[in-house]
């Protein structure tokens, strides 16, 4: 029976956290379509009907950003006579552009990417993925967004026609089931207006910008902001600065997760400017909890809100502004502005890992 099967190889860079999640769809999926898969990764990964195949040097590969990365990977499957091979959110795309050109056989290659990290910020960047997508055995990039299937690529980025015919749009993929936070109390409307920041704290986040915004808030509002601290990549320290801001600095459950989002009134994306062309997916947990958001001014998040109003922009980086915006956002919520139709229909446009295996047709 397996002889007969089409074969599958998927290269893992990481299995923990939403990328597990992401990867098991991917894999659910696959297995519907009968394929023999074989999953390429550092150690180990037990899952029903899926051979693990280890490369144990990965690790080491990895931290020293060595260029052979995929080399082995593009080795074994030649050896093993493996066609179709899929890379769910490539990381080191100049390292594959290299090993492409090292290593021939007859195969197709599919990959997938959030949002257009790949192709910024730099111009080589930029360039390293115009050579990948013009390589005849690149079938397919998925580029996963929170705009939902509407994400266009910005023309400066000068991809012809030829290259956008194997760029597909999909949302984000969903980690977790709307169940997990929808709120089954209802909703009461409190003088106490709470605003939720979740997340890692990267700088490109905008943590500092929210917490010197918040100087500039009604007395009435109060910030929570959750995440692990070890993702700080920046020089700051928030502790006990402000009376307003509750800090939850450490690992979040899964559960406490839903808690937080059902929990609080409104959620806010404080992004710089650098996240300009990428996507969120705090912005789909908030949708999911019916939960208004604000975002900076910067695509693709202020078409989000234009598409769908599920919340407010603000000007990008500019702290007073951010301030005045979730003054503003209480009042709107106080007035139920903001209609369950809209989170409904953003939802719905959301889409499964079953049909981005169909468009790419794998």
């Amino acid at each position: 029976m397996t002889k007969n099967k089409k074969k599958i190889i998927i290269f893992v860079h990481s299995y923990k956290g939403f990328m597990k999640i992401y990867i098991d769809q991917i894999i659910h999926s696959l297995l519907k379509k009968k394929y023999k898969i074989y999953l390429y990764y550092k150690k180990k990964i037990k899952i029903d009907n899926v051979e693990p195949i280890i490369q144990k040097d990965l690790m080491y590969l990895y931290k020293m950003r060595d260029p052979r990365i995929y080399e082995e990977f593009l080795l074994f499957a030649k050896k093993k006579g493996i066609n179709i091979l899929l890379i769910p959110r490539l990381e080191f795309p100049a390292f594959l552009n290299y090993s492409m050109m090292s290593v021939n056989f007859k195969y197709k290659i599919y990959i997938t990417t959030m949002a257009l990290e790949l192709f910024k910020p730099s111009l080589t960047k930029l360039t390293i993925m115009k050579n990948i997508l013009l390589d005849k055995k690149v079938q397919g990039l998925a580029i996963h967004t929170a705009a939902n299937r509407h994400m266009k690529v910005p023309k400066k980025f000068a991809i012809n026609n030829n290259l956008k015919k194997k760029i597909f749009f999909f949302s984000e993929p969903k980690y977790y089931l709307d169940n997990n936070f929808m709120n089954k109390k209802k909703y009461k409307l409190s003088n106490k207006f709470k605003i939720l920041f979740f997340g890692n704290f990267f700088y490109g986040k905008g943590l500092d910008i929210l917490v010197n915004a918040s100087k500039y808030l009604n007395n009435n509002i109060k910030i929570t902001i959750a995440g692990d601290p070890s993702s700080l990549n920046f020089s700051y320290n928030i502790k006990k600065k402000y009376k307003n801001i509750n800090l939850l600095d450490k690992y979040i459950s899964d559960n406490k997760m839903f808690e937080l989002f059902k929990s609080t009134d409104a959620v806010v994306l404080p992004y710089r400017k650098s996240y300009c062309c990428l996507s969120s997916g705090v912005l789909i947990n908030s949708v999911q909890a019916f939960k208004p958001v604000i975002v900076p001014d910067i695509y693709p998040f202020n078409e989000i809100i234009k598409k769908y109003k599920i919340g407010l922009k603000f000007k990008v980086e500019d702290v007073k502004n951010l301030a005045k915006s979730i003054n503003y956002l209480h009042k709107l919520i106080q007035e139920k502005k903001f209609k369950n139709e809209n989170f409904k229909k953003y939802l719905d446009e959301m889409n499964s890992s079953d049909l981005v295996i169909a468009k790419l047709n794998i």
